[in-house]
C-alpha cells in the first residue's frame, strides 16, 4: 500500500490499522503516517507491504488506530495506491502475488 505521510512528528494522519483477510489467514498491521527520516518538514508517499495474495476472495479493511477524540488530526488518512507483484522462485516461476 501506499499513503501519505509527513514528518517530523506528529503527522497531520491519523494511525490507522489495515486488516487483510483470506481464506485461510487474517493478518493485521498498524500504518503510521509519520517521516522520520529528515527533521525539516516534508510531505511524502510511504509504502508498506500488507501480505500475500493467494486465490480466492479476499477482505481489506482500513480503520482509525486512535480514537477520534483523543487525538487532533488535521487530515484523513490518505491511501494513494495499492499494487499487486508477483513473487517468483528462484527459477523465475510467478507463484503468488504480494500486496503493497
Amino acid at each position: 500500500l501506499s499513503y501519505m505521510a509527513t514528518g517530523p512528528p506528529p503527522s497531520i494522519y491519523p494511525k490507522v490499522v489495515v486488516s487483510f483477510q483470506t481464506n485461510t489467514t487474517d493478518n493485521s498491521i498498524e500504518l503510521d503516517p509519520t517521516s522520520y527520516l529528515l527533521e525539516r518538514p516534508v510531505h511524502v508517499v510511504h509504502f508498506t507491504k500488507v501480505g500475500v495474495v493467494p486465490p480466492g476472495r479476499h477482505i481489506f479493511t482500513i480503520r482509525p488506530a486512535e480514537h477520534a477524540a483523543t487525538v487532533t488530526r488535521t487530515k484523513p488518512f490518505r491511501l494513494t495506491g495499492v499494487s499487486l507483484t508477483a513473487h517468483a522462485n528462484e527459477n523465475m516461476e510467478v507463484f503468488n502475488l504480494a500486496a503493497y
